[in-house]
């Protein structure tokens, strides 16, 4: 099979997006930071949007400030009902300056 992209998104907040509404294994994402902050880009295994401190996410991925976090894997990572992505920073919720590429199939 080939990878599929999921999503290449400029700009990432606390609100939840939907990468994949249907079930698939997560194969690789590149994540940058442009900000002065750290942050945390959150992935859900949810059919609905999930609710922060409330739903455990799937992975979490700290993404320094200026700075890109990236990762490839053969074998995946599976979800089951649905792939979302949220972030946020270390010190409450706002929009963060993430720009992002998600592979899965």
């Amino acid at each position: 099979m080939v990878a599929n992209s999921a999503a290449q998104f400029d700009t990432l907040s606390h609100t939840p997006v939907r990468l994949k509404a249907t079930s698939g294994t997560l194969f690789a994402y590149d994540v940058g930071n442009s900000d002065a902050s750290p942050a945390m880009v959150l992935f859900y295994d949810k059919a609905t949007p999930p609710v922060y401190n409330i739903d455990a996410p799937l992975l979490r991925v700290l993404v320094p400030p200026g700075m890109n976090a990236f990762r490839t894997s053969a074998a995946g990572i599976a979800f089951s009902t649905g792939l979302y992505v949220l972030v946020k920073t270390l010190h409450g919720t706002q929009q963060r300056n993430i720009s992002g590429h998600i592979e899965f199939l």
